[in-house]
């Protein structure tokens, strides 16, 4: 079990590292060396996720698109705001 979990965290990695640093703003987002910065950004979008879809499943009568909407105007507008130059200080 392990061994899928670290496989799949991998390849989540492995595709979204490439979207946020491709992103306008990154830079404002990390806050540290592009690296770091950019696997803290992965890890605190895979810990929401993880667990949306632990929620998720106590609340199956929750649609998919509206699972899939509020996760993505909870992450990704913010990460627009923060691109745009609004950050937390």
């Amino acid at each position: 079990m392990q061994a899928i979990h670290a496989e799949v965290a991998s390849a989540s990695r492995e595709a979204v590292l490439p979207l946020f640093s491709a992103e306008p703003g990154a830079e404002k987002l990390v806050g540290t060396p592009a690296d770091a910065g950019l696997e803290m950004v992965w890890v605190v979008l895979r810990g929401v996720l993880q667990g949306l879809a632990i929620w998720w499943a106590d609340h199956p009568e929750v649609s998919r698109e509206q699972v899939v909407a509020t996760a993505m105007n909870a992450l990704w507008l913010g990460f627009e705001r923060v691109s745009a130059g609004d950050t937390w200080a």
